[in-house]
């Protein structure tokens, strides 16, 4: 359950994070959505496929004579499709939270080295002194 939460944390960010290649889908007012950008690499097929936590909902293009698209990928048209297709269907309806968690940033030291002989305690230790402490925990030794 924690890693599916995690994953829907990520699958947000590609509409939310500054970078995130689905950013055209981003719902108005506040809506939380997840989602995933696609295009093959021949530009034969792109798609958005991205929910709410109330509605999933994919947008494909493509051409049937498998012919390569020209200028789309999934975080373009089909993104932009999507956005107005999830407006419309979330029209009237109560924004829910989407379940997920935020991961926590790693610490330098792995939880495994603390303790450990050898080991970094605190602040200020060092990328090296945290490996260090690791292959000495593992290994044993000075």
């Amino acid at each position: 359950e924690e890693a599916a939460h995690r994953l829907v944390w990520m699958m947000t960010q590609v509409l939310e994070a500054p970078y995130g290649t689905g950013r055209r889908a981003r719902l108005p007012d506040g809506r939380p959505a997840a989602g995933k950008t696609g295009t093959t690499t021949s530009a034969r097929d792109a798609w958005f496929i991205g929910f709410t936590a109330d509605y999933v909902v994919g947008v494909w293009m493509g051409n049937d004579d498998n012919a390569p698209l020209t200028g789309v990928t999934g975080g373009g048209l089909p993104a932009d499709i999507w956005r107005e297709v999830m407006v419309r269907v979330n029209e009237g309806l109560p924004v829910h939270p989407l379940p997920m968690s935020v991961p926590q940033r790693p610490t330098l030291e792995p939880p495994a080295t603390r303790g450990a002989p050898g080991a970094t305690q605190g602040e200020g230790g060092t990328l090296s002194d945290a490996v260090r402490g690791l292959l000495n925990g593992i290994l044993g030794g000075n």
